[in-house]
């Protein structure tokens, strides 16, 4: 096996790491969907006549106090979740992916990370914002989106089947949102942890850049791959975008 196939071995397992914390992030979001879905379901029971939503101001307003809250109490734990499970993850992933490149590449254990190093590279911001932002602002438009919809759909008497079709579709967006956001948190993580381990390890020769060739890759990093270049160069970054997971191999 060449060392390319080595390190893509190496990048799949990180890759299947970051899905298996997606889908549970994913299940989160279906679960505050179900709540959502039930609690309108008896909403329109209670209200419809005839198909027809039939309520005053009052009692329409006093439904969103009670979806705001819901939203807010439910999307907040879903975001310190989020938040957790992908720093925990990103920690995993940068000390497994380092150690892996040295027993790969010299058949060694490397060095032990210092914890604050971990830490800055963790915490680093891709694109000039942390992912605990981007969570933060993630689901913060999911409440915006929901409650306007909802507020909107009662105001203007939509059907229960209309209007969930809707929340279903905000819900998908945000569940694409996060997956993306875990994606692109995996390979900006990887990307430094097979750098630190080329610093660690005093490699100074020469990288190649390598994308994954399929129907979804980019012009750019279709154009990058095979690409070479010296470890003390001035490195094109990786991840180039959002869902690239673009890597290096030493050469």
């Amino acid at each position: 096996m060449s060392r390319q196939d080595e390190i893509i071995g190496i990048k799949q397992e990180m890759i299947t790491r970051a899905e298996e914390k997606e889908k549970k992030i994913k299940r989160e979001h279906r679960k505050l969907l179900r709540l959502l879905l039930l609690m309108l379901l008896e909403f329109y029971h209670h209200y419809s006549v005839d198909g027809k939503l039939i309520l005053n101001r009052y009692q329409r307003e006093s439904f969103m106090v009670q979806v705001e809250k819901l939203l807010m109490e439910k999307v907040g734990a879903m975001a310190a979740l989020e938040k957790e499970m992908l720093e925990k993850l990103l920690k995993e992933i940068y000390e497994d992916a380092y150690i892996k490149h040295g027993v790969l590449l010299e058949g060694r254990l490397l060095l032990s990370l210092n914890p604050d190093l971990i830490d800055e590279h963790v915490y680093q911001k891709f694109k000039e914002d942390t992912f605990g932002n981007r969570i933060h602002r993630n689901k913060q438009e999911l409440v915006t989106k929901l409650y306007h919809l909802i507020s909107t759909g009662i105001k203007e008497g939509r059907d229960y089947q209309s209007l969930t079709n809707e929340i279903d579709r905000v819900f998908q967006y945000s569940e694409y949102q996060s997956k993306r956001l875990m994606m692109t948190e995996e390979s900006r993580i990887f990307n430094l942890a097979q750098l630190t381990a080329f610093k660690v390890m005093d490699y100074k020769g020469k990288i190649t850049w390598c994308s994954v060739l399929c129907h979804t890759t980019c012009d750019y990093c279709e154009s990058m791959h095979g690409e070479i270049f010296y470890i003390e160069d001035n490195l094109p970054d990786i991840p180039a975008h959002a869902n690239c997971q673009c890597f290096w191999v030493p050469v």
